[in-house]
């Protein structure tokens, strides 16, 4: 049996951990073949870097690649890194550790198979499927062959500068993992930040441990940042008894609304239950719905989803307070670099407004640059792929979201990954 996963981000890896863990021992010999150009595995865009300022936005105890195994990674990192234990922001821990931990587990799990793991550092340039099986072409001409092939390729590296409407090139703007190659932005006297997510405030936390001290303005179409997480606790809220499928997008979001006007939970309590019936209510909805969702109604989920850490989300609102940073409910209109440095922003409305630099930080895109494959097609929503049933073909990860929408999150990705294994060796 040859498997192919194309994608050596942390869906990718998960994949093959268990793969190489479900795979028995006694089974007829066995080769998964992880294709990845890049020499580390498992950090993908989220996870890799080396600094420490950036940390998971999901506690500890619910990032272990193994949802038997559901304290691995907080004995990883008593083993590995005992001093992320004892960080003031602890339970959420840097990044970077994360995909060291995913790593050093698919080195184990190779090591203790008797079957083959190869990484061939080659991207894929074709994958089709025929009567004998998959044909995996590389982009230097390389043919594989597999029984199974599994598309993990992750989230899109790069920037969407059209945000920005700038009518020439704009030397001081950089995306969200470019400050470090222009230093001097740390000595700047006032940066904009376009975007207030998750992303944008990582920016905003490089920026200061880098000693940047000026104002940080943040710019948002919605002027809204994320909630912080709870300790958890408290009243506990049920929708089971007001199930959400077959609402409309509006419908949904007026029964939330009620649910906690009525204190039958917080904002975030309810964005946790609702969670396990997001997949059915997205595939309730009509395309047209669900491209009302995205333009409506993302950010206002996206705020109480995608939480920042509680001692973060403080610090933060402190600076706010003291006007060391400010929070600007805004639409780039065009952006104009100046003669005498700086840019000059223009919003929707006719406000403006001059800073040293930009810097683009509204998240990441899915990847949406799909190899040649048969069986398979790209979302219309821009949330991954479609893969015809049946054809041996299957998707993980935040490449899934066009169909089960909560798909982005380890906590997720590591189920679907134990399931895919299963289903791939008959167990």
């Amino acid at each position: 049996m040859n498997i192919a996963v194309i994608g050596g981000g942390a869906s990718g890896v998960l994949a093959c951990i268990h793969l190489l863990s479900q795979i028995s021992q006694k089974a007829p010999p066995a080769r998964i073949m992880l294709f990845e150009p890049k020499n580390e595995l498992g950090r993908g865009y989220a996870y890799s870097g080396k600094g420490e300022i950036n940390l998971l936005n999901v506690r500890a105890e619910k990032m272990s690649y193994s949802s038997k195994h559901p304290l691995d990674f907080l004995h990883w990192l008593e083993a590995n890194a005992p001093e992320a234990l004892s960080s003031v922001h602890f339970p959420f821990v840097p990044r970077p550790l994360f995909g060291s931990y995913l790593a050093q587990r698919l080195s184990e799990s190779r090591d203790s198979s008797q079957h083959a793991f190869v990484h061939i550092r080659e991207k894929v340039a074709r994958a089709e499927f025929r009567a004998e099986g998959w044909r995996i072409t590389t982009q230097s001409q390389i043919e594989f062959t597999a029984d199974s092939c599994v598309l993990a390729t992750g989230y899109r590296e790069g920037y969407d500068w059209s945000v920005l409407r700038a009518s020439a090139p704009c030397d001081r703007a950089l995306g969200a993992r470019e400050l470090r190659s222009r230093p001097e932005i740390f000595s700047a006297a006032s940066v904009t930040i376009i975007g207030a997510g998750l992303s944008a405030i990582d920016v905003w936390r490089e920026l200061r441990d880098g000693g940047m001290s000026g104002e940080i303005c943040f710019v948002s179409r919605r002027g809204m940042l994320p909630l912080p997480h709870g300790e958890g606790g408290g009243q506990t809220c049920s929708l089971a008894a007001r199930r959400l499928e077959n609402n409309s997008p509006s419908r949904a979001l007026r029964t939330l609304r009620d649910l906690a006007r009525n204190q039958t939970g917080t904002w975030a309590q309810l964005a946790d239950e609702c969670r396990a019936q997001a997949p059915a209510l997205w595939a309730s909805w009509t395309l047209r719905q669900r491209r009302s969702f995205l333009e409506h109604l993302l950010p206002y989920w996206d705020s109480v989803r995608h939480r920042a850490p509680a001692l973060v989300h403080e610090e933060l609102c402190a600076e706010l307070k003291n006007k060391r940073a400010c929070l600007l409910k805004a639409r780039v209109a065009e952006t104009l670099p100046q003669p005498s440095g700086g840019m000059l922003l223009k919003f929707a409305g006719g406000r403006e407004r001059k800073t040293d630099w930009v810097v683009l930080a509204t998240g990441v895109a899915i990847e949406q640059d799909l190899p040649e494959a048969s069986f398979v097609k790209r979302c219309a929503l821009g949330l991954g792929f479609e893969a015809e049933k049946g054809k041996a073909i299957h998707v993980l990860g935040p490449p899934l979201k066009c169909a089960l929408w909560e798909t982005t999150s380890i906590p997720d990705i590591r189920v679907q990954a134990e399931q895919l294994a299963a289903r791939l060796l008959g167990a």
